[in-house]
C-alpha cells in the first residue's frame, strides 16, 4: 500500500509547492518516505509503505533512463514471473526487478494497452514526455483507489485519496448532493462520482489519458456474465476452484513484513487464514497472525466455538480482542471522517476491522489478507430461484426450495413466498386500478414495511421532497430499470453485484480504513481469475443440494475445518453494534441530534427524531434504527468538520 498523486498544469504553468502539499496529505501512507518529481508544468508524487521484498528497491517517482517516462505506482503485481520473461527488462545489478519496474517496460512495450496485460491490484501514472500526456490506470475491480479532478484548459491532477485533490487552491470544493442522498438512500449509485461535484473517481478496469490535444477514458477489460463453464464433473470444479482460490491467496502473500490475517470464523476469513497457512513457507520463522473480535457481553454477535476449530486444526500465532469495549463512534468516527476527506458509508462494522489493522500492525504485520465479500465472488446462488420462476419452471423451483429449507431448517413457504407473489400475485394485483397509489397510500398497513414493531424502514431516512427535487429518485430508477433489463438469471444477478457501484465503494472504504493505520489490506476473493471463474460456473454449483456456495464448501475438503465448511448460519455483529451504539453514546446521541442537523434538508427529521427516541428510551433499537443513527452520525459529523 502506497499512495500516488500527480499534477498536469495543461496551462503551461510550472508545478511548485503543490505536489508537496498533495503527498504530504497522504503522510499516514507513506511511513517509509515521501518523494516527489517536478518537471515544468508536470509532477508526480509518491508516500511509500514497503510491503513486498522489491519494495526495498523501490525509488518512486521513477524517471526512465531516457528521461522519456516517469511513473509512479501504488501496485502489486501477480504475473510478475510471465511478464519479466516477455519484457526482459534492464538487469538491476543483481536485485529483483520491482513491480513499478515491470509496469514502466510493460508501457514501454504495449503502450495504454498495458493494463491488460497485468494482473494484481495497481493505480499508477505515466507521464509520457514525448507524447506529452499523463497517462493513469485502475485494476480491474478498484482494489487500489485513484481520484482525480479535471479543470478544462487548467489542470488535471489524481491522486490516491481525496483529501489530497482538495490541497490544490483551484479545485472547487462543492458538495456533491448526489452522493449525499445515495449515502441516505442506501444506493451503491455510480462508479465515477464522490462528494464533490469537481472531484470523480477512475473507474475500475479504466484508463484516462489526459493531454493538451486529448483526453479521454477507456475501459480496458470487463466481466463477461455470457461466459460459462462446462467440466466433466462436481470433483472438476470443486478442484478448480479450490486451485485458483489457493493462487489468490499465494500471490497475496508475497510480503516483507509478518503477515496477517482477519478471523472471525465465518466461511470467508476462515478459507483465506487456513489456504494461507497451508501455502505459506515452512521455512519461515514467523507465524501467521490472525485476529479476531470477541464478545462476552454479547453472545449473539460471539463466533468463538468456529474461530477455535481453526485454531485448533492449524498453529497461528493468535490474538483476540474484546469487541464489547469498543466504541462504534468516539473517537472511531473522528479518526475516519475528519474532514475535508470522504464520509463512511455505513460499514457498521468498520470499527472493528479498524481495531483488527491497529493491533496487526502494532504486532509488526504490513499486509492483511481479508474474506471480503466472498458472498459477491462465490454467491448463495438464490438468483437460482429467480431464473427458475422467471421461466415458469415451478417443479424445479420447488425442488430446490424443499432441499435448501430441510437443510437450513426453514420454512420453505417463507422462502418462496416473495417469487410466488413478484411471479403469479403481482402481475395480476398490479394491473388493478389505482394499486400503486392505493399501495403508497397505505404503506405498512399492508405490511411492507420492516417488520420490527416500528413502522420505520430503510427507505424512511432520505427526505422524499429533496430526492425528487435533487433527481436522485428518476437517476435511481434509471440506473434500476436498465440493470433490470440486463438481467435474466442467476449469472446476471451476480454479475450485477459484482460490479455495481456499491462493491467498489466498499472496497475503497475498507483499503482506506487499513490504510490509515498503516496497513496494506489484500482480498483474495477479488482475484480477477477467481471472479471469472465463480461467475461462469453452473447455477446448481451455488445453490444445489441444499447448499448455499456449494462450490466452495466441496473446494475447501481437506482445508477448512468440517465445522465451519458445512456451517448453516452465517455470524452477525449486528447485535452487538446496536448496544455499543447506544450504551457507551447514550449522551451524545441526544446531545448531538437535539441540536440542528447540517444534514437537515437531506433527511425525514421526523425518522431521525424517531430513531433517537427507540435508541434512548425503549433500549430495544432495531437493525434498521441503528444503521440510520450510525449513517446520520457519519454525515453529520464529517459535515460539521468540513
Amino acid at each position: 500500500m502506497s499512495g500516488i498523486a500527480g499534477i498536469y498544469h495543461l496551462d503551461g504553468r510550472p508545478v511548485d509547492e503543490e505536489i508537496d502539499r498533495m503527498v504530504g496529505a497522504m503522510e499516514h501512507r507513506g511511513p517509509d518516505g515521501i518523494h516527489t518529481w517536478r518537471e515544468g508544468p508536470v509532477g508526480l508524487g509518491h508516500c511509500m509503505l514497503e510491503t513486498t521484498p522489491e519494495d526495498q528497491y523501490e525509488s518512486l517517482p521513477l524517471v526512465d533512463r531516457t528521461g522519456s517516462y516517469v511513473i509512479t505506482a501504488d501496485a502489486r503485481i501477480d504475473n510478475r514471473r510471465a511478464l519479466i520473461g516477455t519484457l526482459t527488462p534492464p538487469a538491476p545489478d543483481g536485485r529483483p526487478v520491482t513491480d513499478t519496474e515491470i509496469i514502466l517496460e510493460a508501457y514501454k512495450r504495449w503502450g495504454r494497452d498495458c493494463p491488460k496485460k497485468l494482473l494484481g491490484a495497481f493505480s499508477f501514472c505515466v507521464w509520457d514526455a514525448r507524447e506529452q500526456y499523463l497517462f493513469c490506470a485502475r485494476d480491474h475491480f478498484g482494489v487500489k483507489p485513484l481520484y482525480y479532478c479535471q479543470l478544462h484548459e487548467q489542470l488535471f491532477a489524481v491522486a490516491s485519496e481525496v483529501k489530497s485533490l482538495l490541497q490544490i487552491e483551484a479545485v472547487p470544493q462543492t458538495l456533491n448532493e448526489m452522493r449525499i442522498a445515495d449515502q441516505l438512500g442506501y444506493f451503491g449509485g455510480d462508479k465515477e462520482s464522490t462528494y464533490f461535484k469537481s472531484i470523480r473517481r477512475i473507474p475500475p478496469a479504466h484508463t484516462k489519458t489526459v493531454g493538451k490535444a486529448q483526453s479521454d477514458s477507456i475501459e480496458y477489460w470487463s466481466l463477461d456474465p455470457g461466459r460459462t463453464l462446462n467440466l466433466d464433473s462436481q470433483e472438476d470444479y470443486a478442484e478448480a476452484f479450490r486451485e485458483l482460490f489457493t493462487t489468490a491467496v499465494s500471490d497475496r502473500m508475497r510480503s516483507q513484513a509478518p503477515i496477517g490475517c482477519m478471523l472471525s470464523g465465518g466461511l470467508d476469513s476462515s478459507s483465506v487464514a487456513c489456504a494461507a497457512h497451508q501455502v505459506r513457507d515452512k521455512q519461515a520463522d514467523d507465524r501467521i497472525r490472525t485476529i479476531s473480535c470477541v464478545f462476552d457481553e454479547t453472545p449473539e454477535s460471539d463466533e468463538r466455538e468456529y474461530i477455535s476449530a481453526v485454531l485448533e486444526a492449524y498453529d497461528f500465532a493468535h490474538t483476540s480482542f474484546r469487541g464489547d469495549s469498543i466504541n462504534p463512534i468516539y473517537p472511531f468516527l473522528d479518526t475516519l471522517s475528519g474532514a475535508p476527506d470522504v464520509p463512511l458509508r455505513g460499514g457498521a462494522n468498520l470499527y472493528v476491522q479498524h481495531k483488527a489493522y491497529d493491533t496487526l500492525q502494532s504486532d509488526g504485520a504490513r499486509v492483511v489478507l481479508s474474506g471480503f465479500d466472498g458472498d459477491s465472488t462465490v454467491s448463495h446462488g438464490f438468483g437460482r430461484l429467480r431464473e427458475l420462476a422467471e421461466a415458469g419452471r415451478w417443479f424445479s423451483f420447488a425442488r430446490v426450495v424443499r432441499a435448501y429449507a430441510e437443510n437450513m431448517g426453514v420454512g420453505a413457504y417463507e422462502i418462496a413466498r416473495p417469487y410466488l407473489i413478484h411471479f403469479i400475485a403481482g402481475p395480476v394485483v398490479s394491473r388493478i386500478p389505482g394499486y400503486q397509489r392505493l399501495r403508497r397510500a397505505t404503506r405498512g398497513i399492508l405490511g411492507d414495511r420492516e417488520k420490527d414493531g416500528t413502522g420505520i424502514d430503510q427507505d424512511d431516512l432520505l427526505d422524499s421532497d429533496f430526492a425528487d427535487r435533487s433527481g436522485w429518485t428518476d437517476r435511481k430508477r434509471s440506473i434500476l430499470e436498465e440493470a433490470r433489463k440486463n438481467t435474466t438469471g442467476q449469472r446476471d444477478l451476480q454479475h450485477r453485484r459484482l460490479t455495481g457501484g456499491g462493491i467498489v465503494a466498499a472496497l475503497e472504504e475498507t483499503e482506506r480504513t487499513a490504510a490509515l493505520v498503516g496497513i496494506e489490506a489484500r482480498f483474495p476473493f477479488w482475484d480477477r481469475r477467481l471472479v471469472e471463474f465463480c461467475l461462469a460456473a453452473p447455477p446448481e454449483l451455488k445453490l444445489g443440494k441444499g447448499w448455499t456456495r456449494r462450490i466452495h464448501r466441496l473446494g475447501m475438503a481437506g482445508v477448512l475445518p468440517e465445522k465451519i465448511r458445512w456451517r448453516r448460519d452465517k455470524g452477525n455483529l449486528g447485535h452487538a453494534f446496536r448496544r455499543q451504539l447506544v450504551d457507551a453514546n447514550a449522551d451524545r446521541l441526544d446531545e448531538l441530534l437535539s441540536r440542528p442537523l447540517r444534514i437537515r434538508e437531506y433527511v425525514d427529521l421526523d425518522t431521525v427524531r424517531a430513531c433517537r427516541d427507540s435508541a434512548l428510551n425503549s433500549g430495544q433499537t432495531t437493525d434498521v434504527e441503528a444503521h440510520h443513527l450510525w449513517n446520520v452520525l457519519t454525515l453529520e459529523l464529517w459535515l460539521r468538520n468540513l
